[in-house]
């Protein structure tokens, strides 16, 4: 009896199926993704623009069109941005070659250059950053100091940087890049504080427009996403922070960093990317945090090429380019304010600013009654930056490319860590990993004897140089406050039922130092101006109980939910935290 046999079906060719998947064409297939997710990436970027035009028209000065000329011109073109972005995504995604995918992704940008400029022209009011450059340019211009001047009038209308001795800073405390060219803009506009917001956001737009020609197709869509779709970067420049004029300078520097002295020779090109670095220094003092990290990296890129020797003295001719900027840049003003100048470059280091930020000092300043050992968040940001450079040394193959994520990994331990750093720094993560082969910086040198460590060693050795400003940081935020507080009464205030006025409570310093405690409200993360005190002692002794009538500095102020009392103090820094309740009560 015949047995019967399954029919079978020819398979197709295995070959068939991966053949659309070789690595030659999936670079095609992964731009034409990221071309699409920057479309869709910048539809919210329309909606704003749009939102923002059909607001009531303010009445604006210093523009060339009313108010609501402007607001109806910007109306129609983010309809038109909306349109544009609608046919460039039905282009994007059926598109099958890749110029027709570059051809979309120049459109994409330069909508979402528009977006940016539609933004500024309606909104370009300074930061606390801008408005103090504009009054410096303003100084400037009239042959007035720059730096050492207290000027209280521009925190007025906006947010003033307090300070843990119950003050708050009222210099300018940045180097001075941007109050020179602000006077330079100013100076033909007749106008300090429009010049503040367009030089930065000039400064922005120059990155954006330098660093999407010059990585690779693959990256041109990633740019325009994260420097022009996610807003928080524009939104730094229309508030004229200084930061992005250095942010300006870096991106080049990081461009292409592997061929930076190679052969032995920096060359112009070379030169102008040491100069650049030197210049952001004068631009804003995060520049500073780079600096070491560059110069470590650069120096093992080039060690196993040229010796020890002769790398060191590349990087040395490096530094002294970028020394040679920066001097330049700041000599009118060392020269003529040599006291002040330097006070006010280093402000920010040592101003004992109040605790901020999204880091671990979150946890004394949140999450617990506070700390007595906030000083020791300082130590672990030095530890911590130590222990980063000497990671830098042994692992450049691995470390080499987050150079510049490093510098701003320091302020998780620190007093004041905020999540900007991060953001302000994200052109410079896309242009050291478009441009920069990681091989080159697995050929970096490195101790021979960290190559015979197995990778388990090496993990623990990397955790060990970390582990100190880690455990530090830990010890200060869960440090105990030094104060014991009490509420005693929370008054209305006078003729308004409702109001906060006066309130009651009793402190007990229980450290071992004496305290000179500042009082402030807190509200979703931030720390209200500083309250008037009543009653009590300015300096409580050790062991010391007293009683304090105090005084909110809104008055207007409500009670709310999860809303606490902070009572701080330098030197030693301390935080004590009074969570206050919903409502009044004697």
């Amino acid at each position: 009896m015949p047995v019967a046999t399954a029919e079978r079906v020819p398979a197709e060719p295995a070959t068939a199926t991966a053949a659309s998947w070789t690595p030659e064409s999936s670079p095609g297939w992964l731009r034409r993704a990221f071309t699409i997710i920057s479309v869709i990436a910048l539809v919210p970027a329309v909606q704003g623009l749009w939102t923002a035009s059909v607001a009531p028209p303010a009445s604006l000065s210093g523009h060339l069109l009313s108010p609501q000329v402007l607001h109806s011109t910007l109306l129609l073109t983010a309809v038109a941005a909306f349109c544009v972005l609608l046919l460039s995504g039905i282009i994007a995604i059926g598109a099958p070659h890749r110029r027709v995918a570059g051809i979309v992704d120049v459109v994409v940008l330069a909508v979402g250059i528009v977006l940016a400029l539609g933004r500024f022209a309606l909104s370009h009011k300074p930061n606390d950053e801008g408005a103090l450059t504009a009054r410096a340019a303003f100084a400037l211009l009239h042959h007035q100091p720059v730096y050492g001047v207290n000027w209280p009038a521009v925190f007025t209308t906006v947010p003033l940087t307090k300070t843990m001795n119950g003050g708050g800073d009222y210099q300018y405390g940045y180097p001075p890049l941007d109050v020179l060219v602000t006077a330079g803009v100013g100076a033909v506009l007749h106008h300090t504080t429009i010049a503040a917001t367009l030089v930065t956001m000039g400064a922005f737009l120059v990155a954006v427009v330098v660093l999407w020609f010059r990585v690779a197709p693959v990256w041109r869509p990633g740019v325009t996403l994260v420097m022009l779709a996610l807003d928080q970067l524009a939104g730094f420049a229309r508030g004229g922070s200084p930061i992005l004029i250095a942010i300006a300078l870096l991106v080049p520097v990081f461009l292409r960093f592997d061929l930076t002295g190679i052969g032995g020779r920096l060359g112009p090109v070379g030169l102008a990317k040491g100069a650049a670095l030197g210049a952001a220094c004068a631009a804003q003092q995060l520049a500073w945090f780079v600096v070491p990290f560059v110069a470590l990296s650069l120096y093992a890129l080039r060690a196993r090429e040229l010796g020890h020797r002769r790398a060191a003295l590349l990087v040395g001719r490096y530094l002294a380019s970028a020394a040679v900027a920066w001097f330049l840049i700041d000599l009118p003003f060392a020269v003529s304010q040599p006291g002040a100048w330097l006070r006010g470059i280093i402000l920010p280091l040592d101003q004992h600013a109040i605790v901020h930020g999204q880091s671990l000092v979150d946890i004394p300043y949140l999450v617990t009654r506070g700390s007595g050992a906030l000083d020791l968040f300082s130590a672990a940001t030095v530890v911590l930056l130590v222990g980063l450079l000497t990671a830098m040394v042994l692992f450049p193959g691995r470390l080499g490319p987050a150079l510049v994520i490093m510098p701003v990994s320091v302020f998780t331990v620190a007093t004041r860590g905020a999540y900007d750093y991060w953001v302000q720094f994200s052109p410079l993560w896309l242009a050291v990993a478009a441009t920069v082969p990681l091989d080159h910086f697995r050929r970096a040198w490195r101790p021979k004897r960290i190559d015979a460590m197995s990778p388990a060693i090496k993990g623990v050795l990397a955790g060990l140089l970390v582990t100190p400003a880690l455990v530090i940081a830990l010890v200060g935020a869960f440090a105990p406050p030094p104060l014991q507080l009490h509420l005693v009464a929370t008054r209305p205030a006078a003729g308004h039922p409702t109001r906060l006025g006066e309130v009651d409570l009793t402190a007990v310093n229980v450290s071992g130092h004496p305290l000179s405690p500042h009082f402030a409200y807190r509200v979703t993360g931030g720390a209200s101006n500083w309250w008037r005190v009543l009653r009590g002692p300015a300096t409580l002794a050790p062991g010391q109980r007293a009683s304090y009538a105090i005084l909110p500095s809104n008055a207007s102020l409500t009670l709310q939910p999860g809303t606490a009392l902070i009572v701080v103090s330098d030197r030693p820094m301390t935080i004590s935290v009074l969570p206050m309740p919903a409502s009044l009560h004697g």
